[in-house]
């Protein structure tokens, strides 16, 4: 089960578990309103007319003085109930899904999407990266070298995030000095495609090494978890790739396998770095990174100017 389908089985259960009381509760409310004789009568009453309306309307028959008697049976009801100020009603807090959660196509209603994707992250271990966001980033009114730049990167994964499953684009990698940018879009994408409901990984280089020797030495049985957040997301970020160290029989090996099966099976990918095109191929391989640049699903960008952390805007 993949992260979204866990979230949302959560969310249904804790939904259900709610209709559930509210049901209860409504039978209580009318319970008490029952012990009122004038709103008993009434409710057998109208349950009288709803049956024998019913009844009528499945032979195919339309009985004018049936439908009457059913609406004056009905307003009778209703005036019964306010009268002893009963309201015998199932509660719901939202009329679009009736506390569903979800539309037919499995889409979380805008009633429970901040909870949905609150839990979404805690679900992909994304809850603690930056909470950058497209609308915080200033490129445009920087004065800074890389600020053109800046501003058409991030128009470029605004438009990928906005077509994410449709896109062609399946792996982004930012090279550049440090400080020009490049995590702050990666976590901006990343929180983006959160808050649509998909699931992402983002990790720094660091801890995706050691996900990867955790794999590496963990037993048989347990090697799927491990590796599943690195394979099945929707959207892997491994930011400063490069800072990290090169583990013999690891690194090296599970990063090109991780690429591989991520591009095989059509998963999006972004990596930043500060190295340079040829100081990746020299570290990781010509088998390797030719995947990261393939034009044919790839972009590449070698971005270049001010430290960032130590500009004004």
């Amino acid at each position: 089960m993949n992260a979204q389908d866990k979230v949302k089985a959560q969310i249904k259960a804790r939904l259900t578990e709610l209709r559930r009381l509210e049901r209860e509760d409504a039978m209580r409310r009318l319970s008490d309103a029952r012990k009122d004789k004038v709103f008993a009568e009434a409710e057998r009453a109208l349950a009288k007319a709803q049956l024998a309306a019913a009844a009528a309307r499945a032979r195919g028959e339309s009985d004018r003085k049936l439908e009457t008697g059913l609406k004056k049976a009905q307003e009778e009801y209703d005036a019964a109930a306010r009268r002893i100020g009963a309201d015998v009603s199932v509660h719901r807090r939202c009329a679009k899904c009736g506390d569903q959660g979800f539309d037919k196509n499995g889409a979380p209603c805008d009633c429970i999407r901040e909870q949905y994707v609150s839990a979404l992250k805690r679900e992909c271990g994304a809850d603690g990266i930056p909470q950058f966001t497209f609308d915080d980033d200033r490129s445009a009114k920087m004065n800074c070298a890389q600020s053109d730049a800046l501003v058409k990167l991030y128009d470029v994964m605004k438009k990928f995030c906005a077509k994410f499953d449709g896109s062609r684009i399946k792996f982004v990698l930012l090279c550049g000095q440090a400080g020009t940018g490049k995590s702050s879009l990666a976590y901006a994408t990343a929180n983006e495609l959160l808050s649509r409901g998909h699931s992402v990984c983002c990790l720094s280089a660091f801890d995706f090494n050691n996900a990867l020797l955790k794999y590496h030495t963990s037993r048989l049985s347990d090697r799927a978890a491990v590796m599943e957040p690195l394979t099945d997301s929707d959207f892997l970020v491994i930011d400063d790739l490069g800072s990290e160290t090169v583990l013999r029989n690891v690194t090296l090996e599970y990063l090109y396998n991780i690429v591989e099966s991520r591009l095989n099976r059509g998963k999006r990918t972004m990596i930043t770095t500060n190295l340079s095109l040829e100081e990746l191929m020299a570290r990781y391989g010509e088998r390797t990174v030719s995947r990261m640049l393939n034009k044919r699903y790839a972009l590449a960008y070698d971005l270049k100017g001010d430290d960032l952390r130590l500009f004004r805007s």
